[in-house]
C-alpha cells in the first residue's frame, strides 16, 4: 500500500538531476487520453494508492517544453533527457499522466499491473540511480 506522505512532484518546481526532470520515488504513467488517466487514477485510489497527480496532456506538453529549453549540456548523457522527449512528443498526441509515489519494486509492479489493463503505454519507475521502463 501506499503511505500518506504528500506527493512531492510539482511540475511548477519539478525534481530535476542536471536540469532534467527526474521524480525519484515515482513512476511517469503515460495513458492514451486524459479521460483514461482519471479512469486510472480511481483504479488505483480503489487499489490503495491515494497519492498521486493527475496531469493533463496540454500541462505536460507545456511543462516538458519548458524544461527541455533549459536543460544543460550534461543532461544529454542521461536517460532523463530520453524520457522527457517522449513525454513531449506523447503529450502532443495527447496522452495523459499519472505521477505515482512508489516506495519499492512490489508498489511498483501493482501500480503498473492496475494500470496496463486500463491502457498504460508507457510507465517508467524513477530511482536514485536508475530509471527503469516498466511497459
Amino acid at each position: 500500500m501506499n503511505d500518506d506522505k504528500p506527493v512531492s512532484v510539482d511540475l511548477t518546481t519539478p525534481p530535476k538531476s542536471f536540469t532534467a526532470f527526474k521524480p525519484v520515488g515515482h513512476i511517469v504513467i503515460g495513458l492514451p487520453d486524459d479521460e483514461t488517466a482519471e479512469r486510472s487514477r480511481e483504479a488505483l485510489k480503489e487499489a490503495g494508492f491515494t497519492q498521486m497527480q493527475n496531469i493533463a496532456s496540454a500541462d505536460m506538453q507545456i511543462n516538458m517544453a519548458q524544461m527541455l529549453d533549459v536543460a544543460s549540456g550534461s543532461a544529454e548523457f542521461g536517460h532523463e533527457i530520453v524520457q522527457m522527449r517522449k513525454y513531449l512528443a506523447m503529450s502532443a498526441e495527447g496522452y495523459g499522466w499519472l505521477i505515482v509515489p512508489a516506495s519499492g519494486n512490489e508498489a511498483a509492479q501493482r501500480i503498473v499491473s492496475t494500470v496496463q489493463p486500463l491502457g498504460a503505454r508507457i510507465a517508467v519507475h524513477y530511482g536514485l540511480l536508475l530509471i527503469e521502463d516498466l511497459l
